[in-house]
């Protein structure tokens, strides 16, 4: 499984208990515009994991929800999961999209 151990995680239940304001990740598409997010999410990882000194610390551990469109759906996926913001890079988000794209058919404008 990618993502880290569960004994890694944050505990859900007590994030779910906890009161007060909640945290919201939302990631826009935009294609390859996605590297561009991926770049500025990993330096914010790695501003957590310094003040935390924690070296598994994850965005899916500092935020509550996690949502995206496009390409930021396929970043927010692999955030939510526990993957590293580095791990997710422009080829294997390239590839989702390639995926994911190669049921569209070309329509030539005029």
């Amino acid at each position: 499984m990618v993502g880290r151990m569960s004994e890694r995680r944050v505990d859900l239940n007590a994030r779910l208990a906890r009161t007060g304001p909640r945290k919201l990740l939302a990631i826009d598409g935009g294609g390859i515009r996605g590297v561009l997010s991926l770049k500025i999410l990993e330096e914010i990882e790695q501003l957590l994991i310094k003040e935390s000194g924690r070296d598994d610390y994850r965005l899916a551990d500092y935020f509550d929800c996690v949502a995206g469109t496009s390409t930021g759906e396929i970043i927010a996926a692999g955030i939510a999961i526990g993957m590293a913001a580095a791990a997710e890079t422009p080829s294997s988000v390239s590839s989702a999209l390639t995926s994911c794209d190669s049921s569209r058919t070309e329509i030539p404008l005029m």
